[in-house]
């Protein structure tokens, strides 16, 4: 319970096992409890608070869930009001984190946040974006949740990556539009599957892929 309390000052409560025992800095909290880091968050997987109802209970499970139904409906408003050009572009893209003090020790681990050296802005949210090549405006998001988490669907045909592309295109199926992505999306799978759904695919290809 110590432990818990002590996690309230940080982000990411992992810091309290990175160092010697100080009470100034709270750190080394889990070797003064004699608790193990591994021990203890798999003890915190396990523990729920209840507050309300089973919907608000649900909530605390699910750290996207007051947010997923932005997302929802921004996708939904742009099908029903934009309608694309022939080419659509596939692609990540990040929302910065714009706290500017905040070291990425005290973000990691938080639902949602990652840090990825290649972007300008490495650290925050990151979505899969769909894209008109045309108007250049974002026609689909999806939210990234994290490892084994978030929508699952096409991902047993084309894989986890070509499932993302299969998911962003999904309301364009059969409109015969060039889809283009880079390596981290292309496979001969997600090609094929493109095709059967009525769509065209531009891509680099990595000569380690599967059916190369």
């Amino acid at each position: 319970f110590g432990v818990t309390i002590c996690r309230c000052f940080y982000r990411n409560g992992r810091r309290l096992w990175q160092r010697a025992y100080d009470t100034v800095r709270m750190t080394g909290f889990g070797k003064k409890f004699k608790m193990p880091r591994d021990r203890y968050f798999e003890i915190q997987s396990h523990l729920t608070c209840l507050f309300g109802t089973e919907k608000d209970a649900e909530k605390i499970k699910d750290p996207f869930a007051s947010v997923r139904p932005l997302f929802d409906e921004y996708n939904k408003h742009r099908q029903n009001f934009l309608k694309p050009g022939l080419y659509i572009l596939a692609d990540e893209c990040m929302m910065p984190w714009k706290e500017k003090k905040t070291e990425w020790n005290d973000l990691r681990g938080s639902a949602g946040i990652y840090k990825i050296i290649r972007k300008p802005k490495g650290i925050g949210g990151q979505l899969k974006a769909l894209i008109c090549c045309e108007s250049h405006i974002i026609l689909h998001l999806e939210l990234c949740e994290g490892k084994g988490k978030g929508p699952t669907e096409f991902d047993d045909v084309a894989g986890l990556s070509g499932g993302v592309i299969l998911r962003l295109t999904k309301h364009w199926h059969g409109s015969h539009r060039i889809v283009i992505a880079d390596s981290a999306f292309s496979s001969i799978q997600l090609a094929l599957e493109l095709h059967k759904k009525g769509l065209y695919y531009i891509g680099s290809l990595k000569t380690n892929t599967s059916l190369y």
